[in-house]
């Protein structure tokens, strides 16, 4: 480095060197946080992608979940006909003969 700045004195020289190498750390830092910036932007934005793609799952899971448990009420002919098959079917593996449904 000494070498690049030999025009002037000795002093003058490091104080270059001192000057250049301050404008390097100085710029290696910004270029640093400007890239955990960026990354962090980016773990943001796929944490929201995520926390709206589950919200989406849930809300489909709970409206088909509210489907279903209005068809599951004692005495109407779905719950009625899931018990039955469940029955017949453990009836069918105990004493091995087996369950054909009686609507085709």
């Amino acid at each position: 480095m000494l070498m690049l700045f030999g025009a002037g004195t000795e002093q003058q020289d490091r104080r270059e060197i001192f000057k250049l190498a301050e404008r390097i750390v100085i710029g290696t830092g910004g270029a640093v946080a400007l890239w955990l910036r960026a990354r962090r932007q980016r773990i943001t934005e796929l944490d929201l992608a995520h926390r709206e793609r589950v919200a989406a799952e849930t809300k489909v899971r709970e409206e088909l979940g509210a489907g279903n448990n209005r068809h599951d009420a004692p005495g109407t002919p779905r719950h009625r006909s899931v018990f039955h098959d469940g029955r017949t079917t453990r009836i069918g593996r105990v004493t091995g003969t087996h369950h054909r449904p009686a609507c085709p």
